[in-house]
């Protein structure tokens, strides 16, 4: 790959990959050549700022650098501009510290406890609970009172013991002799 390829293939964008030894020799122009071609630019822009086309490799280049040209000098006009709005504007100096400077005489006025208030509930109203006051319930007899809970119960234990006896029966015979 020589510089020529890079110069005519490559991408403008993609110019940060190369080498930058390559990139100074693409870009750069030599001091004794821009001096022996001056007048021949001057003429050439010239001619192209009147509308006169020379071909499409410079009138490309022609009208970026015509675009960023353009773009610099409205810069250079809104800075201006901005910069006579603020001509008028004193520069203030920076004021010195004082040297009678005390920290902690500062921090001593900042932080000083003030005696009123002693606790954050004196800022905050605060509601206490009041307490709960024990009822005794009344106690029902539960002789009197069979839940279905206790009824199931005892249903299940009868058939158990119902079960028990069929098969005590039945093992036991009764053998005279």
């Amino acid at each position: 790959m020589n510089i020529i390829d890079l110069e005519c293939l490559v991408n403008p964008c993609y110019t940060i990959k190369i080498p930058e030894r390559k990139i100074n020799k693409i870009y750069s122009v030599d001091p004794k050549e821009l001096d022996y071609y001056k007048k021949r630019i001057f003429q050439l822009t010239k001619e192209m700022l009147l509308g006169k086309r020379i071909n499409n490799k410079i009138n490309d280049a022609f009208h970026n650098f015509s675009r960023i040209c353009i773009e610099y000098f409205k810069f250079a006009d809104k800075k201006d501009m901005i910069q006579q709005d603020y001509k008028d504007l004193k520069i203030v100096k920076k004021k010195e510290k004082k040297k009678n400077f005390c920290l902690e005489r500062v921090n001593g006025k900042m932080f000083k406890p003030d005696p009123k208030y002693e606790d954050i509930s004196t800022f905050l109203k605060i509601k206490k609970p009041p307490k709960k006051i024990f009822f005794p319930r009344d106690r029902i007899n539960k002789k009197n009172l069979i839940s279905k809970y206790e009824a199931d119960k005892k249903k299940k234990k009868e058939k158990k013991e119902n079960k028990k006896k069929k098969k005590q029966k039945k093992t036991f015979v009764k053998v005279e002799i």
